[in-house]
């Protein structure tokens, strides 16, 4: 059941002492890898599993064959905090495409660590090449052996089973819209195989399946419900279930709902809603956050794509004159304060890609703590626009970007040449 997918940056990587000649020959298994993408290099890892700290210091003999499958691995920038990730192959190997920096490792998650071990390579020969990361113009790619020990979890945990009946609408958020499920039997079991690591009946909503071993980091279970205990006129859906235990708060929580939904609250039978019909657009612009000036950033590159600005096509309302601007709207998990701290940038290209706007973030937040920032023609396109970055979340802990553009070339709404009227308004 060791299946890593949690990320969390490795902030101590050692040189071990004992390396020996056995660790000269890590990393050359492969020649470094190339890209044919203008400035990028590339990290290839090779990831790795041991059950211990090789006593001899000699990772490659003792784990280079217990290659790790499905393990996310991220290279962090140490300069800038961008990060890249893939997830592993079979073999246990992942190549990760990466702008010139420098650039730190990260797999299983460090409160689930108890030891690592890296050793990369520029050559087929096995030369050891400097950690962190180099990844330059003379030093395109490198070749990483990444070795892992997972931390002793054996002794088992205990995992908290909550089972509610939804009994109103917006149970999924209201606490009076639900209530809990008594004597409900629970089934865990493990994904792989359907081995079955424990079970428990529901006492006013909870039970406890006790001592589960076998789990190391965030690690998928199946959960499966005795359909004969739910309560009459209740059911689960779907069942059984895949359910991600996290450790550090072991609990799976399980809705039961009505068979026959909710009745409208003024008795009408419920009606069928027709499917929404697609919106058709005439007009739809990518858009990006850079970590950079719009002088030197790199359009190909963006640390976060942005949601397209977009024009609705139909029938123009209004006054016939009017310049209608694309708008997109995107919300990011950083606050307004960190992108004044740093260096970014925002920038929206044409149906081409090409940049035609572009703005640097940066300015005096107003009373609501937002942002405006103005975004700029480039290459003579004519387009222009604004955006806005708005605190988001009970405590401002994310972004709202809310983007307009004016693109060239647009025309007004309605192309049938009228004379302006000069009669003041009112």
């Amino acid at each position: 059941m060791r299946k890593f997918r949690s990320i969390l940056l490795l902030v101590a990587m050692l040189a071990m002492s004992g390396a020996g000649a056995g660790n000269m020959a890590l990393a050359q298994d492969s020649t470094p890898p190339t890209t044919d993408e203008p400035g990028q290099g590339t990290i290839e890892v090779h990831a790795r599993l041991c059950d211990e700290t090789p006593a001899d210091g000699d990772w490659f003999t003792n784990c280079h064959e217990s290659p790790l499958a499905e393990q996310v691995i991220t290279a962090y920038n140490t300069q800038d905090g961008s990060t890249f990730d893939g997830t592993t192959d079979a073999n246990g190997n992942v190549v990760l495409g990466v702008p010139p920096g420098e650039y730190e490792l990260t797999g299983i998650p460090g409160d689930f660590l108890e030891n690592s071990f890296i050793y990369c390579s520029t050559s087929d020969a096995g030369e050891e090449a400097l950690y962190p990361v180099i990844i330059e113009a003379e030093q395109p790619g490198v070749i990483c052996d990444f070795y892992m020990v997972p931390a002793d979890l054996s002794g088992g945990i205990d995992i908290n089973v909550h089972v509610n009946l939804c009994i109103a609408p917006g149970c999924t958020e209201l606490p009076e819209a639900i209530e809990p499920a008594e004597g409900v039997e629970v089934t865990l079991a493990d994904v792989d195989d359907g081995t079955e690591l424990g079970a428990c009946t529901t006492s006013e909503g909870l039970c406890v399946v006790e001592d589960v071993t076998g789990l190391v980091g965030i690690t998928p279970v199946l959960v499966e419900v005795n359909e004969e205990t739910v309560p009459e006129g209740y059911v689960v859906d779907p069942n059984p279930s895949t359910y991600e235990i996290v450790p550090e708060t072991p609990e799976v929580w399980l809705l039961l709902y009505p068979v026959d939904g909710f009745p409208p609250e003024d008795g009408t039978p419920p009606a069928d809603d027709p499917a929404p019909l697609p919106v058709p657009l005439a007009l739809e612009l990518p858009a990006g956050l850079y970590n950079a000036s719009c002088a030197d950033l790199d359009p190909d590159n963006p640390a976060q794509a942005l949601g397209f600005l977009m024009i609705v096509d139909g029938e123009p309302g209004g006054s016939p004159d009017a310049l209608q601007a694309a708008s997109g709207y995107t919300e990011l998990s950083m606050t307004v304060d960190e992108f004044l701290n740093g260096q970014y940038a925002i920038a929206v290209m044409d149906e081409d890609e090409n940049v035609i706007a572009c703005g640097d973030v940066g300015g005096v937040p107003d009373q609501e703590g937002g942002l405006s920032i103005g975004l700029a023609e480039v290459d003579d396109s004519g387009a222009a626009g604004v955006a806005y970055l708005a605190p988001r979340g009970e405590e401002g802990e994310a972004t709202g970007i809310t983007t307009f553009v004016v693109p060239e070339g647009l025309i007004p709404a309605d192309d049938v040449e009228i004379q302006p009227d000069s009669t003041p308004i009112g």
